[in-house]
């Protein structure tokens, strides 16, 4: 990734990961009690939507760095710093930040090139965090480690662990068509890929439902699985209607006009940064997404000051930095089973990379 013909080094990011690590290390003390930490917590922690937008700028950028890291230590590494992250972000517990997530870890695969190894580490992550999530109740109730008030429905971490069971029985109904002996990182799953872009669809159609919903979630009875769609379906809704958006606040202040024009402006940096995707440009695609992440938290959330500068500053770098050289790929079909549309890279050779399979399905330049 190259900023004004100037290349950006890889170990700013990993900076960024290490200081991200410093913030939720922070505020993990401060939930188990140290309360001397409770004013430098209370800059970010106004209200769970501002410490949640921190929490997610960090996790982002953990979970890029882990699936894009080759060394095994540091693999280790960024894997524990994304674990802490993970549960600093539930003990905050907001219910949208978890909605949030889980479509950042549906569109990894879909941004990136969806190799075997990417979607693996992907994978990874998101069932540690799910993991994570059905267990906050045993933790909160049940044990002293948390001194803060944070309280989780033991009732729905049952329904969260069956949705665990079956998303886990979906992937690697997948993954078990590998074949053996070839490296992660020379398989291309394109079918998977459609089944996380499927998956985030149905993640964003879920959303507008709870919103267009409203206040008649509350008819559904308050036992059993309806419950636990209930509960979830009032907690999203009462966390996006009780705080102000920075949109909402840009309206009342600067008037619906001024705001029109800026929403304009956002949608002139959309289209340029989307001009210069590519799966393969992993520097410009981290920013694409964190750009996205950006603006759903502007629409929900009143982020504070200086996280808004830092994803302003991401956007500017997003639309003014050079365009990241790409490599030439040529795919061959698919591998051996006809069912499955994977690829398996054979050689690479000046920036070529070859696909190979049976026949040329098309050249991506």
């Amino acid at each position: 990734m190259t900023l004004f013909n100037k290349k950006i080094p890889r170990w700013y990011i990993d900076i960024a990961v290490y200081l991200g690590m410093l913030i939720s290390g922070i505020v993990f003390l401060y939930y188990v009690g140290n309360d001397f930490l409770e004013p430098i917590v209370n800059l970010i922690n106004k209200n769970s939507g501002q410490m949640a937008s921190v929490l997610i700028l960090i996790s982002v950028v953990t979970i890029y760095t882990y699936c894009m890291c080759t060394d095994r230590l540091q693999s280790l590494i960024f894997l524990f710093c994304a674990g802490m992250n993970f549960f600093v972000l539930l003990l905050n517990h907001n219910v949208f930040s978890s909605w949030l997530m889980t479509g950042v870890f549906f569109m990894i695969p879909i941004l990136f090139r969806p190799t075997a190894e990417l979607i693996k580490r992907d994978m990874q992550l998101f069932f540690l965090y799910v993991f994570m999530l059905c267990n906050m109740s045993l933790i909160t109730n049940y044990t002293e480690m948390i001194q803060q008030e944070v309280s989780y429905s033991l009732e729905q971490s049952v329904y969260m662990e069956m949705v665990l069971a079956v998303l886990g029985l979906i992937f690697f109904r997948y993954w078990d068509r590998l074949p053996e002996g070839i490296e992660l990182n020379r398989i291309s799953m394109v079918r998977l890929q459609r089944k996380f872009m499927t998956a985030l669809l149905i993640l964003i159609i879920l959303f507008g439902a709870v919103l267009c919903g409203g206040n008649s979630w509350q008819a559904l009875p308050e036992d059993g699985l309806q419950g636990f769609i209930r509960s979830v379906a009032i907690a999203v809704g009462g966390e996006l209607s009780g705080q102000n958006s920075l949109l909402f606040i840009l309206i009342q202040k600067c008037g619906v006009i001024i705001t029109m024009v800026i929403l304009f402006f956002i949608y002139k940096i959309v289209r340029r940064i989307l001009k210069k995707y590519h799966p393969d440009k992993q520097g410009t695609n981290l920013l694409i997404l964190l750009s996205f992440v950006f603006f759903i938290e502007f629409g929900v959330w009143d982020i504070p000051l200086g996280v808004a500068a830092i994803y302003i500053v991401i956007l500017l770098v997003a639309v003014f930095a050079d365009e990241e050289k790409k490599e030439i790929i040529i795919s061959y079909g698919s591998i051996n089973n006809e069912e499955d549309e994977e690829t398996i890279i054979t050689n690479d050779f000046d920036g070529i990379t070859v696909v190979a399979a049976d026949d040329i399905t098309g050249v991506c330049e």
